[in-house]
């Protein structure tokens, strides 16, 4: 069968790059997201589909992200196979490294659709749980497809379930309560009245307190309005959490409620800025996240994505009992130099 790679130019391979996926998961309870095309005016990148006897079968693409701490590494996302065909996924990715390495990067890593800001990571463990929106799903010989092409562990990121049933230890409510004496503490939910500002103030506690976690690119107004946008036509801004202190942002939460095609809540966000951490800030945000969930009579709430190195956040969810349910693992691989 005749199998070819090419860049994505027409509005054909456009087309197909873009509605594979629905061919691919046309028979799973999963519903792909459609990708964050609106990212892309800010990013260089090239997309690659994968044709056999003219049928898409595969895609990928490959991205380099002016804004990324690692000026010299590259991503790779929007990564689909249809079925288990090694040679497809391998030259698909060669495309990608290619290009990079012509753009001057050393290393690529992924999945990433289409920075560390978007979905992330290829789900190993957890296939038995309902499928996250905005969380990544794939077929598990997606792995095989990726370690198989060269591509190894980079780090995991870890998704966790708290029965809302259960109580808050103690030592969590006593710093949560410690936290909410502090004077000039304000906590509050997003407010459609001073969105601006509440856009303003969420992309600075968001660039500040996690400028240090791992491929975090710093979040424009724009990609921050889209977010809050979604929170208050989709999601739940009661659920959105600010915190300022002596009217200094200060720390942020965001939780989405439960839909359709998630029977629990997730947990997104939950950041605080340096100079505020260890102060009971984190305690306070989940504490009235729980108390908002638990009114709703929600039976449990997610913890999605916590990069394994992150040893802050990990303290927090054992201290609460959470259970470990999904695993992504983001791969890298070091791209040869163009000849």
């Amino acid at each position: 069968m005749a199998l070819e790679i090419k860049a994505v130019q027409s509005h054909r391979d456009f087309f197909d790059f873009l509605h594979l996926p629905g061919a691919i998961y046309r028979d799973e309870p999963y519903s792909p997201p459609p990708l964050p095309l609106e990212i892309l005016s800010r990013l260089r990148y090239r997309l690659f589909l994968a044709r056999e006897n003219g049928l898409p079968v595969g895609r990928v693409a490959a991205i380099v992200d002016p804004f990324a701490k690692e000026t010299d590494t590259g991503f790779f996302g929007a990564f689909e196979i249809s079925g288990r065909q090694p040679d497809v996924a391998r030259k698909l990715l060669e495309n990608a490294e290619n290009w990079l390495a012509a753009q001057k990067i050393k290393k690529i890593v992924g999945p990433a659709t289409f920075n560390t800001n978007q979905q992330v990571g290829l789900l190993i463990e957890g296939f038995d749980q309902p499928p996250t929106p905005s969380i990544p799903y794939n077929p598990p010989f997606y792995q095989e497809l990726l370690e198989g092409a060269g591509f190894y562990k980079f780090t995991d990121l870890l998704s966790f379930h708290f029965s809302l049933k259960q109580r808050i230890p103690p030592v969590f409510d006593r710093s949560a309560a410690r936290a909410a004496r502090r004077k000039g503490l304000v906590l509050r939910s997003l407010n459609a009245l001073t969105w601006r500002q509440d856009v303003q103030t969420i992309t600075l506690i968001l660039n500040r307190g996690m400028a240090d976690n791992w491929g975090y690119v710093p979040l424009s107004f724009r990609e921050t309005h889209s977010l809050v946008n979604y929170c208050f036509t989709k999601g739940d801004p009661s659920l959105v959490l600010i915190v300022t202190l002596e009217k200094k942002p200060a720390a942020f939460s965001l939780c989405l409620p439960a839909g359709p095609e998630c029977p629990f809540p997730r947990m997104a966000f939950l950041v605080v800025i340096p100079e505020f951490r260890a102060s009971g800030l984190e305690s306070l945000l989940i504490k009235k996240t729980v108390e908002i969930l638990q009114l709703r009579n929600c039976p449990a709430v997610e913890a999605s994505q916590v990069d394994e190195n992150n040893p802050a956040m990990l303290k927090i969810i054992q201290r609460l009992q959470f259970s470990l349910v999904k695993r992504h693992r983001v791969y890298a691989k070091t791209i040869a130099a163009p000849v």
